[in-house]
C-alpha cells in the first residue's frame, strides 16, 4: 500500500504537475550555461600569450622562494625599463649614448613592455603566495582560468533548478487543495500521516535525482572543456581561494564540496517548502515566501549570518571562501540547511495530519 502511495505521488508531481518537464528544462539550460560561459581569462594574458605561457613553463608547479624572487624580478625590471625611457632618450639625445648603447637599449625597452602584463600577472601570484598560512603544503603556479570560470559560476545561485523544486514542493499540496481532492484524501484519517510522508519521500527522490544528474552532466561538461585539470593541487592556488582562506583541500575537493552543498541546500529548501505548504494555501503565495526567504540574506552585511541560510548554502563557492575565511567548520552551515527542513516538516506534518 506504502509503495503504491509514493509511485502516485511520483507520477503526479513528475507527470501531472509537468515536474519532468521543468526539470529537463533547467538541467538543460544549466548545462548550456556551462558550455556557453566563456573562460574568465585576465585580460592582460590576451596581449602577451606567448610571454605568459614562457613564464608558466618555468614557474609551473609548487612554489618556492626562488620561483617568486625570480618573477618579482622580472616584474620590477620591466618596471624600472620603462621608468628610465625619459631619461634614456635625453641622453640619446645629448649624445651621450653610443648608437650601439641606444640600440641594446631599445630592444631592452621593447621586451619590458613585451613581457610587462604577463610578469605582473605571475608576481602578483607570488605575493599572494606569500601572504598564505607558511604551515600549509605550498601553493601551486598553474592554469587556472578554467577552474576560476567553475567557481565563478557556482558562486551564484543555481535559481532555475531551486525554483524549480520550490514549484513541485508547494504543489505537492497546493494543487490538491485547489481542486478540492485534499478534502477527500484526509477523510482516511488513517492515511493521513502515510499520505504526507509518501508526497514528502517523493519530492525529496525526485530532487536528489534531478540535482545529481545536473552535477553529473555539468562535471562532464567543464571535463570536455578542459576545465577540470591538475585538480590535486590546493584549492588555495586559485586566485579564487588564493586571499586568507587556508582551505586543506584540493581543486577536485573543493569542486566536490561546492556542488554537494549546493544539491544538499535545493533538497533542504524543497523539504522546508513542503512542510510550508500545509500552511499556506496558495502555492504562489507560498513560492513568493521562499524566494524571498532565499533572496533576502544576501542583503545581510554580517557574513557569519550569511552562511546560516538558504540563500549562503545556495552560493556554493562563494560559501566555502567565507567559512575558509572565517573559520567556521562547513558542516554547520550544511546542519542549519538541514534543521530548517527538518522542523518545517514537522510543523507541517502536524498541520496536515490534525487540519483545524
Amino acid at each position: 500500500m506504502g509503495m503504491a502511495i509514493w509511485r502516485c505521488e511520483m507520477k503526479k508531481a513528475l507527470m501531472t504537475q509537468k515536474g519532468l518537464l521543468i526539470l529537463v528544462i533547467c538541467i538543460f539550460l544549466r548545462l548550456l550555461t556551462a558550455a556557453a560561459m566563456p573562460e574568465l581569462k585576465d585580460d592582460r594574458i590576451k596581449m602577451s600569450q606567448k610571454q605568459y605561457d614562457r613564464y608558466l613553463a618555468v614557474l609551473h608547479g609548487a612554489n618556492t622562494p626562488e620561483k617568486s624572487e625570480f618573477i618579482i624580478s622580472e616584474r620590477d625590471r620591466c618596471e624600472s625599463v620603462k621608468a628610465a625611457q625619459t631619461s634614456m632618450e635625453m641622453r640619446h639625445m645629448e649624445g651621450a649614448l653610443s648608437e650601439e648603447e641606444w640600440g641594446e637599449w631599445q630592444d631592452e625597452l621593447e621586451r619590458a613592455y613585451l613581457h610587462e602584463n604577463s610578469a605582473k600577472l605571475w608576481a602578483e601570484k607570488a605575493e599572494q603566495f606569500a601572504g598564505q598560512d607558511a604551515a600549509l603544503p605550498p601553493a601551486h603556479y598553474f592554469y587556472e582560468y578554467g577552474w576560476q570560470t567553475i567557481f565563478f559560476l557556482l558562486s551564484i545561485p543555481d535559481a532555475l533548478t531551486a525554483l524549480a523544486f520550490v514549484f513541485l514542493a508547494a504543489q505537492s499540496i497546493g494543487a490538491e487543495r485547489s481542486s478540492g481532492m485534499l478534502s477527500i484524501l484526509l477523510t482516511a484519517k488513517e492515511g493521513r500521516g502515510r499520505l504526507y510522508a509518501a508526497k514528502l519521500m517523493a519530492i525529496l527522490v525526485i530532487c536528489l535525482a534531478a540535482g545529481l544528474t545536473g552535477t553529473a552532466l555539468e562535471t562532464a561538461v567543464f571535463a570536455i572543456r578542459g576545465f577540470l585539470r591538475e585538480g590535486s593541487i590546493p584549492i588555495y592556488s586559485a586566485t579564487f581561494f588564493a586571499t586568507n582562506c587556508p582551505l586543506r583541500l584540493s581543486l577536485w575537493q573543493g569542486y566536490l564540496v561546492i556542488e554537494a552543498m549546493r544539491v544538499f541546500g535545493e533538497i533542504c529548501l524543497a523539504a522546508f517548502t513542503f512542510g510550508l505548504s500545509a500552511w499556506i494555501k496558495k502555492a504562489s503565495n507560498l513560492m513568493a515566501v521562499c524566494v524571498a526567504i532565499v533572496g533576502i540574506p544576501f542583503l545581510i552585511p554580517v557574513p557569519a549570518l550569511f552562511l546560516f541560510t538558504f540563500g549562503g548554502i545556495l552560493s556554493g563557492s562563494r560559501m566555502l571562501l567565507s567559512l575558509g575565511q572565517i573559520g567556521i567548520p562547513i558542516l554547520l552551515p550544511v546542519l542549519a540547511a538541514f534543521l530548517y527542513g527538518v522542523v518545517s516538516c514537522i510543523v507541517g506534518y502536524v498541520k496536515y495530519v490534525k487540519p483545524a
